[in-house]
């Protein structure tokens, strides 16, 4: 049972990533998104902080934004916009249906925030789980450890996580 949820969970998770696909007409700008991690001593506003992050996890699995828009709320965004697009390709529009909450944000003191949240079919929570944030150029984005762990729930692990599989 527990991996037939799996299964379920990696392929929403990537249908919903992948559910802005298709009529993006935009002008192709530079909204790449940088891949250097930055530390800082700087405090961190919590409550903006956890703000941010719980709009950011919403709007990458949210089916009515593009998928630029979604690619760039996510780590390295642009580098994982093929492997969403592709998987899009695969799974087609069954991703309409989902979603996601978040639950829970820990604001850590190295820039990251571990984020408990659920993915929903149909309003349904289909499997909780856990990811993480990272604070790049002053931006908190959906870490590229957190998509390359969903989409390893099937048992796949794409090119563009391989560097995330082998520990880098």
């Amino acid at each position: 049972m527990r991996s037939g949820r799996r299964l379920v969970l990696a392929t929403v998770v990537v249908a919903l990533i992948a559910a802005g696909c298709g009529g993006d007409d935009d002008d192709g700008g530079d909204d790449a998104s940088p891949t250097t991690e930055e530390s800082t001593t700087t405090t961190i506003d919590e409550q903006a902080a956890t703000e941010e992050i719980t709009q950011n996890f919403v709007a990458v699995f949210n089916p009515q934004l593009s998928i630029d828009e979604r690619v760039s709320y996510l780590e390295d965004g642009q580098e994982l916009k093929s492997l969403v697009e592709q998987q899009y390709q695969i799974l087609g529009p069954q991703a309409t249906q989902a979603s996601a909450q978040v639950d829970d944000v820990t604001v850590n003191d190295d820039g990251t925030a571990t984020v408990t949240f659920q993915i929903l079919l149909s309003g349904v929570p289909v499997v909780p789980t856990t990811g993480t944030a990272v604070l790049v150029d002053g931006k908190w984005l959906v870490s590229k450890a957190t998509v390359c762990d969903l989409i390893a729930l099937a048992g796949t692990t794409p090119p563009e996580c391989a560097d995330i599989a082998s520990g880098g």
